[in-house]
């Protein structure tokens, strides 16, 4: 019932089931820390969704997608048009996919056309072919994304450090971590124990010894030395119990 786990299993979940929608959901919706935990395999999610969408397409016709449309559906954040935008492009282009902007400044994606299985007429560039076919084009789902995500930064990381208004010093010794906030409410809630074990509380008056609980898996003819613990945690006056004489 923790949050966190909650929320890490539904992750774990959505990339298992390929439920990639839901995937990049929980990444925007996570904290900086987490969404950086997701950041290698984000651009590997965005990869498979457009490979799955060039299979979906009419044979023998381009679809014609509008830029901020897909932008939204592949989870890019746009928010800063001269950042976002470019990264979009970059990205889309890296995997051989042709994006045209209009004279009116409307911009397009446009994907390739199913000719026979498993092959796309792209265009007449050599290379936007190739890329084309290696990343999107072949018969198998993408394992992996090549595309340099250390010099594109992605916007919604770059949104999420920027809201948090922290030095780079403070996340490294944890103040953008969120696991003590929400453990704290977690056990407030009655959610999370304090420990492994269930707390015994002490009711004997001050400075009286504190009487402990009996186990409950006492070896069968123990002898009972003591039930008491000295407060100072002496050792004499702790609770032992010694095991029957082996039998003769």
């Amino acid at each position: 019932k923790h949050p966190a786990l909650k929320w890490a299993t539904a992750v774990v979940t959505a990339y298992a089931m390929q439920d990639y929608g839901r995937f990049l959901r929980l990444h925007a919706s996570a904290d900086f820390m987490s969404a950086i935990i997701l950041a290698p395999l984000l651009n590997v999610v965005r990869q498979r969704l457009l490979w799955f969408m060039v299979r979906s397409s009419v044979p023998m016709r381009r679809d014609k997608l509008a830029l901020n449309d897909l932008s939204r559906r592949l989870a890019f954040d746009t928010s800063n048009e001269a950042d976002g935008s470019s990264v979009v492009e970059r990205f889309l282009a890296f995997l051989g996919l042709e994006v045209i902007t209009f004279g009116s400044g409307k911009t397009i994606v446009q994907l390739p056309a199913p000719l026979q299985r498993g092959t796309w007429d792209v265009m007449h560039d050599g290379s936007q072919q190739t890329a084309f076919n290696e990343r999107l084009g072949q018969g198998t789902m993408p394992a992996k994304c090549d595309f340099p995500r250390r010099r594109f930064l992605d916007g919604s990381l770059h949104g999420k450090y920027t809201a948090l208004a922290l030095a780079r010093v403070d996340i490294v010794f944890g103040a953008a971590d969120p696991s003590w906030d929400v453990m704290v409410q977690s056990r407030d809630s009655g959610h999370v124990p304090l420990s492994s074990e269930s707390d015994h509380v002490c009711d004997s008056p001050a400075g009286k010894p504190c009487q402990m609980p009996q186990s409950q898996n006492t070896m069968p003819g123990a002898v009972e030395i003591s039930d008491k613990l000295d407060m100072t945690g002496s050792v004499a006056d702790s609770p032992t119990r010694l095991p029957p004489d082996p039998p003769k």
